[in-house]
């Protein structure tokens, strides 16, 4: 079996005195919240011990429609008690309690432990992983207090199906076809006017948020003394769409269900409010999304869509999608020379991304050369993926996948593949990490930047900080 982890990194780093070592590092107050990624909204939890360390608040906070219980550290179980998971800070006996109290809760998941001495914890790590759990962090100081989470074998392994690329489970995944037509939910590109094409493109969209009119202002006044207008889209907020259609363009299994286990995100209402919910895929009624997929990620690809089914609608062949944290490095007028470059390199090229790859915050490269799992759609085998990296020339490289999808040179012929696979597929992946798994589409990259993004840019994706 091979693996390529998006995500998921096994890291060991020394943070101040203290050492940490699972999936990523969490603040002190945010270490509860880890939990909240692996389990339902509305879990129950049994808090022993820990008296005066506001881990009764850490609980409500990161599962505000959960139910709790709080017990003095000498509570003595001895019935069956429904929980979802523990948290137990319990001196230097946890191992102890737990002996003698982890019978009495049968569907229990998850276990953040707190105890005082790190030798304890070689004990404690052998016993819950002959109960099968697994441990997926930990932080402690040398010979003082040492914390970890747990979680049980099933929850873990559907975490890891989900997101990991594995080659056992891409052939076979459920026959699947979307019970909804996504045009329904596109927004229309309205008062476009003729001033936004720009030589061999027909037309330039840039993506702006009503509320980032700023954002728009930096990103099209870069272009514009190049002689470049784009059409500003008002994009799709994600964050004020209404719930029924969030739950509408998801994934949703109507029939069939994977056969490997997967943990996936459900946005769950109650008594009009919306909770984020981590639960294996097996609802019927249920939409699903990726992990980490936010409203406003869910917001992205709605907006690139509608975009696309407008070039299409308006009868152009070639379009020039922004988002609106871009900056032009080098002069846009080389991009019409790398087209008729690319025209005869590959007359059905479908996309040229604008630069060489996606920059993190300091401005570095940032490769993708991970494959995203989406549990129904029949993935390629991953050398399918890393065999379109290549040069085609000193300008143009061929692309298999990459991260960002903030400038890219689309032509009609991507339009409809990408279009055809949100109206087959429905909206489970982030648009830049989703689009690449369709097999035909033919992708390619500029081998130096002319236009790209602006690194640690204002991002209102992980939520809405434009409030």
């Amino acid at each position: 079996m091979c693996r390529a982890l998006l995500f998921f990194v096994l890291i060991c780093t020394s943070l101040t005195a203290e050492i940490y070592e699972g999936w990523f590092p969490w603040s002190n107050k945010s270490r509860i919240k880890m939990l909240a990624h692996c389990l339902p909204y509305n879990s129950k939890g049994l808090i022993i011990g820990g008296e005066g360390s506001g881990v009764f608040d850490q609980c409500r906070e990161a599962f505000p429609a959960g139910a709790f219980l709080e017990l003095p550290p000498k509570a003595n179980i001895k019935k069956v008690v429904s929980v979802d998971y523990l948290v137990v800070d319990y001196g230097k006996f946890e191992l102890v309690w737990l002996k003698n109290a982890l019978k009495f809760f049968p569907q229990l998941k998850s276990i953040y432990i707190k105890t005082q001495h790190s030798a304890n914890f070689i004990y404690l790590h052998k016993f819950l992983a002959q109960e099968g759990y697994i441990l997926v962090a930990r932080w402690y100081e040398q010979g003082l207090v040492d914390e970890a989470i747990f979680i049980r074998r099933d929850l873990y392994e559907g975490y890891v199906n989900a997101l990991n690329y594995s080659e056992l489970s891409i052939y076979n995944p459920p026959i699947y076809k979307s019970q909804i037509s996504i045009e329904n939910y596109l927004k229309p590109a309205n008062n476009k006017g003729s001033s936004h094409s720009f030589q061999s493109i027909d037309f330039i969209y840039m993506i702006n948020l009503d509320e980032r009119p700023e954002k728009f202002k930096i990103g099209a006044g870069g272009l514009e003394r190049y002689g470049i207008n784009p059409y500003r889209f008002s994009a799709v907020n994600g964050w004020k769409l209404p719930h029924n259609i969030v739950d509408a363009v998801g994934l949703r299994f109507t029939f069939g269900f994977p056969k490997e286990k997967y943990l996936a995100l459900v946005y769950r209402q109650e008594q009009d409010k919306e909770y984020p919910s981590y639960e294996f895929i097996q609802d019927p009624n249920a939409s699903y999304f990726c992990f980490g997929l936010t409203r406003g990620g869910i917001g992205i690809v709605l907006s690139h869509i509608s975009v696309l089914y407008d070039a299409l609608k308006s009868g152009y062949n070639t379009i020039w999608v922004m988002e609106d944290d871009v900056k032009v490095i080098r002069d846009p007028q080389l991009l019409p020379e790398l087209m008729n470059q690319l025209d005869d390199l590959d007359p059905n090229w479908d996309i040229l991304f604008t630069d060489r790859d996606t920059k993190d915050r300091q401005g570095f490269l940032v490769p993708c050369r991970a494959v995203a799992m989406r549990p129904n759609y029949p993935l390629e085998p991953l050398q399918a993926f890393m065999s379109k990296f290549y040069q085609v020339s000193k300008d143009i490289s061929r692309t298999g996948m990459r991260y960002g999808a903030y400038s890219m040179i689309v032509r009609r012929s991507g339009m409809e593949k990408i279009l055809q696979y949100y109206k087959t597929y429905s909206i489970f992946l982030p648009y830049d990490t989703d689009i690449w798994l369709i097999p035909d589409l033919r992708m390619y990259t500029a081998n130096y930047d002319i236009v790209s993004t602006i690194p640690d840019a204002i991002t209102d994706n992980g939520k809405p900080n434009y409030k």
